[in-house]
């Protein structure tokens, strides 16, 4: 759960008819996403983390090596999902075979899944306690934002139906995109209060 820096810019195009989606993509809905921290929420809100230097050469190392592991993984493992074709395509399936082939492909699929979790371990190990503490907000303040851009996209596309004017909420937008960059999820929520209450007014 979070704030995207993406969506949020996209206020206005909520407001203003956007096709922009919201924030479903880092919800995490298991205790390994509640806790941990991906390199996709990292990205979107390190300004308002403070990453130092040393932590952005980190980072990016340990991302390009964890992705080229799990691209040589992922490549293995379609060789091994492929070669189960030919044994099930059979009249009479050895069926020791086909369990021995893909037993080779779930360990492949384990191997990924343990490279990617290992990733998100040394991720949140690597970032400072305030650190931790300014994404577990920004995470939490989502599932209420997500919400509340639903309602404004909701009213936002009657206002252009019955053909009335968003230009009003321009200085919203404005207002809403240093917050954004800065990370300040509390007064960018404000913001998007203020954008609701012009929107419900009418």
């Amino acid at each position: 759960m979070c704030i995207m820096k993406t969506t949020l810019l996209t206020l206005a195009g909520l407001l203003f008819i956007s096709s922009a989606p919201l924030i479903a993509q880092d919800v995490a809905p298991d205790v390994v996403g509640d806790n941990l921290f991906s390199p996709d929420l990292l990205r979107k809100h390190h300004e308002a983390l403070s990453i130092t230097e040393e932590q952005k050469t980190w980072f990016q190392q340990e991302f390009e090596r964890s992705q080229q592991r799990v691209a040589e993984l992922s490549e293995k493992l379609q060789r091994e999902k492929s070669a189960l074709g030919p044994l099930l395509k059979k009249e009479r399936i050895d069926e020791a075979a086909v369990l021995a082939q893909s037993d080779k492909a779930l360990e492949l699929d384990r191997e990924i899944k343990r490279a990617q979790l290992a990733l998100l371990i040394r991720i949140k190990n690597k970032l400072t306690p305030e650190q931790q503490a300014k994404l577990t907000e920004i995470r939490a303040h989502g599932v209420v934002l997500q919400e509340k851009l639903r309602r404004a996209q909701e009213i936002a596309k009657r206002w252009q139906a019955e053909g009335k004017s968003l230009s009003q909420l321009e200085d919203l937008k404005r207002e809403l995109e240093p917050l954004v960059r800065e990370g300040k999820v509390k007064e960018a929520e404000a913001v998007l209060d203020k954008a609701l209450k012009i929107l419900e007014a009418k």
